[in-house]
């Protein structure tokens, strides 16, 4: 399979299992999940996401709204996606835009994701606030970075680092502050959510995380782990353990009601 600027894979699979496409939180590319590749075995092919502005798509502009991130992937990405079952994974922000894509195909009646991760990640109807992050000066800015504790110290001292990674913040945090989706039967997914939060991420509560049963009409889960906002940086193995044996049962149910569907066929 061709290699497009979405997907960072280098070996792509014609036929895999499943696929897992996994976007990457604001300020992040798909370079987060370089070591995700073998976590689940050689028949789940992981596709780390490659938003356009930054890594080796750092000359190509910014999005600045949701539907831009959403068009764009559906148009390099979209054709794969009826060649495989697939799920989703992304945090914070990451979970953001992939609940929209698979909004966005189900409403078209494509094929949709078999599970939905969703990782420190707000529902798309949570109230903005009236202060506007992206706005901030670049002095503030930082500041409020260094309160979030996601970006190392080191890169916040450094101005040329600076330079580059605070258009790039600015931007997703604009498409964040410009979307919302409020829950109504005809914006839940058909697919199991599955969601991941921090026992230190104090911007984001457990009953915040259980609004997004509230986006599905399939099944629910929530697991708390420990960490801040960004734990998937400490806790990818925690977080791999519990997507691979979701992706494991749900091989199981396929496999299972493919037999019964064999077995009523031979009547």
């Amino acid at each position: 399979m061709a290699k497009n600027r979405w997907i960072t894979s280098r070996l792509r699979a014609l036929q895999p299992r499943l696929r897992l496409y996994c976007f990457p939180y604001a300020g992040r590319g798909a370079s987060m999940y370089a070591g995700w590749g073998s976590a689940f075995g050689p028949d789940v092919e992981v596709c780390p996401v490659q938003l356009p502005g930054r890594e080796d798509r750092l000359s190509e502009p910014l999005a600045h709204r949701m539907t831009q991130l959403v068009d764009g992937f559906l148009a390099d990405v979209g054709g794969e996606l009826s060649s495989a079952p697939f799920a989703f994974f992304g945090h914070s922000m990451g979970g953001v835009v992939a609940y929209e894509i698979a909004r966005r195909l189900q409403v078209s009646g494509a094929r949709g994701p078999e599970l939905l991760f969703v990782s420190a990640s707000e529902p798309p109807n949570t109230k903005k606030d009236d202060d506007k992050t992206y706005q901030l000066s670049d002095a503030d800015f930082v500041a409020e970075l260094r309160r979030w504790n996601g970006t190392p110290e080191l890169v916040l001292r450094d101005p040329a680092l600076l330079k580059i990674l605070l258009p790039i913040l600015r931007a997703d945090l604009e498409v964040l502050d410009h979307y919302a989706v409020p829950a109504s039967p005809s914006t839940a997914l058909g697919c199991p959510i599955v969601a991941f939060g921090g026992t230190r991420d104090h911007d984001l509560t457990r009953e915040d995380l259980c609004r997004w049963r509230d986006y599905t009409r399939a099944a629910f889960d929530l697991h708390i782990l420990d960490g801040n906002h960004f734990f998937i940086n400490v806790k990818a193995a925690r977080v791999q353990g519990v997507i691979g044996a979701e992706l494991s049962e749900l091989s199981a149910a396929r496999a299972v009601a493919g037999r019964r569907v064999a077995a009523g066929s031979s009547f």
